[in-house]
């Protein structure tokens, strides 16, 4: 952990990636599912961790079964079981937190436990961030799509078995309800932390609605684009030998670096000054060839900071 700056540390609540896939949410995002999901009879979590799910779903009322790959302390809990293995199901319905490399398998072998005209559901957290690459999802039954607010922080089991009570997350969440019984579109919905805080739920926009947004989109870029691509150039040029240094030695980038095994290196970037992210990749060389970037990439934020940043200097010299 990184003590704390001006800038928000880019190594706050990052831990070591847990072997086992063993991440721990926040009671209220089961507590709250719980809520407003309505399942029939009981409820397996075949990955229950030290049983936050398997408790909410007690505490709503359910039936439950609890089982992991080990056991992690939780005093309901019903015994090791790979589930991936399991040919026969204990629960109607199921809901879990799988370990984040193996949430396709969980939810397809969940789903192969369910018939057809069945109206039981599988529910699982999932990245959010995951979800435009997860195009297996478009195959399967796909009913609703809670999103998390908000952002849950998720530790490694071991932090909350070692009393800390990490809070800020980092990463946003969701949970999928899948439902063979479910006609239509998926519908997105907000999940509040407090009660009463849901925000109506909508449907997923159509292809048509998507194409149009993406002709806004699309329109605006091209208002821009020019301004940006004349701006930037002349700000990097504008440094002096000075500022060159300060940046290429930028605490951002040090830590930056220090991260970079246990995080989407895409994130950290993201997260950079402007400057200094067009300035590490002005001098970055590919591995290999030795050749630099052909493009440089900034999000949205980052080129808002230099079109303003150009608008002030351009200012400033009349």
């Amino acid at each position: 952990m990184f003590t704390p700056s001006d800038h928000r540390p880019l190594g706050a609540h990052i831990w070591n990636k847990e072997p086992d896939g063993f991440y721990v949410e926040p009671l209220w995002c089961s507590e709250r599912l719980f809520e407003i999901e309505k399942f029939t009879k009981s409820i397996w979590d075949p990955c229950c961790g030290i049983g936050r799910i398997a408790e909410s779903a007690r505490c709503a009322g359910y039936e439950v079964f609890a089982s992991d790959i080990a056991d992690h302390g939780y005093p309901h809990f019903d015994g090791c079981l790979d589930f991936l293995q399991c040919e026969r199901p204990h629960g109607a319905n199921f809901v879990f937190n799988p370990p984040f490399d193996q949430v396709e398998q969980f939810i397809r072998h969940a789903l192969s436990f369910i018939g057809k005209n069945d109206k039981s559901k599988v529910a699982t957290i999932f990245l959010q961030r995951r979800l435009n690459a997860a195009h297996w999802i478009a195959e399967l039954p796909l009913a609703r799509v809670y999103l998390l607010t908000p952002r849950p922080s998720m530790p490694p089991g071991h932090v909350i078995l070692a009393g800390e009570k990490p809070g800020g997350g980092t990463q946003d969440f969701c949970w999928l309800i899948f439902s063979h019984a479910h006609k239509g579109s998926p519908e997105l919905r907000w999940l509040h932390r407090d009660r009463g805080r849901s925000m109506p739920h909508k449907p997923v926009p159509t292809d048509q609605e998507l194409a149009a947004a993406v002709e806004k989109i699309t329109a605006v870029v091209r208002e821009c684009i020019a301004e940006f691509k004349a701006a930037a150039p002349a700000l990097v040029q504008s440094l002096s030998d000075e500022e060159w240094t300060k940046l290429s030695g930028d605490e951002d980038c040090r830590r930056a670096e220090l991260i970079a095994e246990h995080v989407d290196l895409h994130e950290v970037a993201a997260r950079l000054p402007a400057l200094v992210k067009i300035a590490r990749d002005l001098k970055y060389r590919l591995p290999g060839s030795g050749k630099p970037l052909a493009n440089i990439a900034l999000t949205r934020e980052q080129c808002i900071e230099v079109l303003v940043a150009a608008k002030r200097a351009k200012a400033g010299a009349t």
